[in-house]
């Protein structure tokens, strides 16, 4: 299985999670969104992924991004979609998510932003810094995407910015002292989670199986359906010639 990753600056974080999918045997290319070579590149790339993943901005530590606590908390990474001046990056990223509209898709954090505003979701231009950090949530373990998981989980929220969430999407995980979204799911097995899933409890790494196995259904799915269409063609051929 080939996974693509488009993050929105490499990290040690966004490191861990391509290391967590290459010991499921997964392989990886990771590009960086914000990196003119990286970008020119992926737009370039015209490799059939099997599913797409659209990482964090990797604003994990201070001394990791170079900047000082206060400039971490005004990373204008963070917020691209209330950043003025910045319309063509908007585009850019879209067009990325377009071209990729027939596999799954996972967004971690910043990613899960960008999920939830291409799909007609809005997003606060102010962060809400007494959200970071670990917080409880509640899973609907229904979701594909957390089957064997504990309903009530702690995770970790490295940013937060308060959304209104796209009227196409199914909530499917919320912060238990105050029901704020923290995960949700999109039509086309794509997903969004505002939390991290490479730090806290391990048991969140099955989050990344339930998603191999959704892709590898999706796959699978794909594959009967070719067959399908294609013994159809061989009928119809057989019927008039």
């Amino acid at each position: 299985m080939n996974i693509l990753h488009i993050s929105f600056k490499k990290s040690n974080r966004n490191n861990l999670f391509n290391n967590l999918l290459e010991e499921r045997n997964i392989i990886v290319t990771e590009y960086d969104f914000f990196n003119s070579y990286d970008y020119e590149a992926l737009v370039n790339d015209n490799y059939e992924y099997d599913a797409l993943v659209l990482g964090s901005q990797g604003g994990g530590s201070a001394a990791e991004d170079g900047l000082s606590r206060k400039g971490l908390c005004g990373f204008n990474y963070i917020n691209l979609y209330n950043a003025k001046g910045r319309d063509e990056e908007k585009h850019r990223l879209f067009k990325l998510i377009q071209k990729y509209a027939n596999i799954p898709i996972l967004g971690i954090c910043y990613g899960a932003q960008i999920l939830n505003i291409f799909y007609g979701g809005s997003i606060s231009e102010k962060r809400d810094i007494k959200k970071t950090g670990y917080k409880s949530i509640q899973l609907d373990t229904s979701s594909p995407l957390f089957k064997g998981l504990p309903s009530d989980i702690d995770v970790e929220f490295n940013t937060w910015y308060p959304n209104v969430p796209s009227p196409l999407s199914n909530i499917i995980a919320v912060t238990k002292k105050d029901n704020a979204v923290a995960a949700q799911s999109f039509p086309n097995n794509r997903y969004s989670l505002y939390f991290h899933i490479v730090h806290g409890e391990t048991i969140l790494h099955k989050v990344i199986d339930n998603f191999i196995n959704i892709v590898e259904r999706e796959k699978n799915h794909i594959a009967i359906m070719k067959v399908s269409i294609l013994g159809l063609l061989f009928g119809l051929y057989v019927m008039f010639t």
